[in-house]
């Protein structure tokens, strides 16, 4: 019983959070909000977008963060199965965010 209930709260609680999920690009920030972890990021201090999803850049200190966008890992593979529009849509994610940073790709 108490499995259950367990089970059928984090049930709940990841559809309520589905609606927030994902990465969003502002005039000036990159947010990225995951299911357990959410991060900003400044559009001027980003350095590298890289191909397996990782995010670099500078904050207004001078410290140096890299955090990874979920959503879009595994762009790069493109595996020719049922499951390549999948691949590729994480592709064309990760490109769109490279493009509207500027950054470099490593």
């Amino acid at each position: 019983f108490v499995l259950g209930s367990a089970l059928v709260a984090l049930g709940a609680c990841g559809l309520i959070r589905v609606r927030h999920v994902g990465v969003h690009l502002s005039e000036d920030t990159l947010s990225y909000r995951g299911y357990v972890l959410s991060w900003q990021a400044p559009r001027a201090g980003i350095t590298a977008v890289l191909d397996d999803a990782f995010v670099e850049w500078r904050d207004g200190r001078g410290g140096e963060h890299r955090r990874q966008m979920w959503l879009l890992t595994q762009a790069w593979e493109d595996d020719g199965t049922k499951f390549a529009p999948q691949w590729r849509w994480r592709r064309e994610g990760l490109l769109a965010v490279r493009e509207w940073a500027g950054a470099r790709a490593v």
